[in-house]
């Protein structure tokens, strides 16, 4: 296995590019946003039942775009696509960190036209870096190219989350303030917008790719429907309850367990470090199972991660928890790109991956805002057990996928399909 990852060091230079920029990416979204913006908004006075609200549109609007961002990047380019996804994402942080300039009454409308904003920008960089990898990295290369990537996000995520568990303290000693006030939160976060146009500029330098050339040629097959649906319900079902933890795990550390900033820091970066070793087995864990296998095996570890979560209640079997269920990710987000690309013929991997995107948003959504709602009235343990349910069903649904005559699907997916 460790031999093995001696590809990684002939990865080119595009490959290369777009892992550090998903380092950095990595870096201001899961460390210093993840840590910190829903703290932010709790300190500028809005709900928890606001904040779900507010994630779920953010990720909604990810899922209608997906499609039309994969059709641009199809029509302009891949890397043309990424580069507006991350100016976007950029733009939209920035305008949020700008609020407490505007009366108050108009804080609520700002924020969401900001964070609406960067989640376009998120639709165009996501979908569109999934098929830039396949194309830049050799065949050989690729589950190890997603695994790398995997690896890149989970520790710079941990740097990320050390770094946004100091920052405020700091600053709100500089201020004479404490950390019930939102500006030492705000300084923080103004991190991210820098993080994202240093991503911009090291993608600028990569070659500018088109879709595929079975893409451009168009051999006039039709959209495999069944399979593609089948990809966004498996998706949709795992992702639900990481995007739980995901929009919900620093408030309950805050609000439910009574821990300081600095520690919040610590738990959610130091548990993005688990997630790094495992992605350093993915390629070897796959090659063993299969991404079929393995999709079916992380629902089971999602779902008892997170009742574990519920069941629990204390410090240690919160960090325990959260660290199993970001390590998921790194397994199953290589097998999930993986299994979207090859699912379908290769003029239908843009598509393929707009699904994908469009099954981790709805997942994120859909917790999130009925999360919110969820938390206020019957609390998080409930609220961890029913996302434990969605992670099982994946693995049931994967279950009847895998079952024999699974060639029949695939068959009919052509035969029913449309132009």
């Amino acid at each position: 296995m460790i031999a093995n990852w001696s590809i990684v060091r002939e990865f080119n230079g595009d490959v290369k590019r777009l892992l550090g920029a998903w380092g950095l990416l990595s870096f201001g979204y899961f460390g210093i946003l993840g840590v910190l913006f829903n703290l932010y908004l709790l300190r500028l006075g809005f709900s928890i039942e606001y904040i779900g609200i507010l994630i779920a549109g953010g990720q909604l609007l990810w899922a209608v775009t997906a499609i039309p961002a994969g059709a641009v990047g199809r029509r302009l380019g891949l890397r043309a696509a990424i580069l507006a996804g991350y100016a976007l994402n950029g733009v939209g942080i920035s305008l949020i960190l700008l609020v407490e300039l505007l009366p108050e009454p108009a804080w609520s409308a700002w924020i969401i036209v900001g964070w609406l904003l960067s989640w376009v920008g998120a639709a165009f960089s996501t979908v569109n870096s999934t098929p830039y990898m396949m194309q830049s990295a050799r065949q050989s290369q690729q589950r190890y190219a997603f695994a790398a990537q995997s690896a890149i996000i989970a520790v710079m995520a941990f740097m990320g989350g050390i770094v946004a568990g100091i920052v405020p303290g700091l600053s709100a000693t500089m201020l004479g303030t404490t950390l019930d006030d939102p500006a030492p939160y705000r300084i923080a976060l103004w991190i991210a917008p820098l993080i994202y146009l240093s991503a911009f500029i090291l993608m600028a330098g990569a070659s500018s790719l088109g879709p595929a050339i079975e893409e451009r040629k168009g051999s006039g097959s039709k959209a495999p429907l069944a399979l593609l649906l089948l990809l966004g319900l498996v998706v949709f079902l795992q992702t639900a309850g990481v995007g739980a933890v995901r929009a919900f795990f620093n408030i309950y550390l805050d609000s439910g367990l009574n821990i300081e900033i600095s520690q919040i820091g610590l738990i959610m970066g130091g548990g993005q470090l688990l997630p790094a070793f495992v992605a350093l087995a993915t390629p070897f864990l796959i090659g063993r199972w299969g991404t079929e296998r393995t999709l079916a095996i992380i629902g089971l570890w999602l779902g008892a991660a997170l009742i574990i979560l519920g069941a629990g209640a204390t410090l240690l079997v919160a960090a325990f928890s959260f660290a199993a269920i970001v390590s998921t990710s790194a397994i199953g987000g290589t097998a999930r790109n993986l299994f979207s690309q090859e699912l379908v013929p290769s003029e239908w991997r843009t598509y393929s991956s707009a699904i994908l995107i469009v099954g981790t948003a709805l997942g994120w959504a859909v917790t999130a805002g009925v999360g919110g709602y969820l938390v206020e009235t019957v609390g998080f343990r409930i609220f961890f057990f029913l996302c434990a349910l969605l992670a099982l069903l994946s693995t049931f649904v994967m279950l009847l996928y895998m079952r024999p005559g699974r060639d029949r699907l695939q068959a009919a997916a052509h035969e029913t399909s449309v132009d």
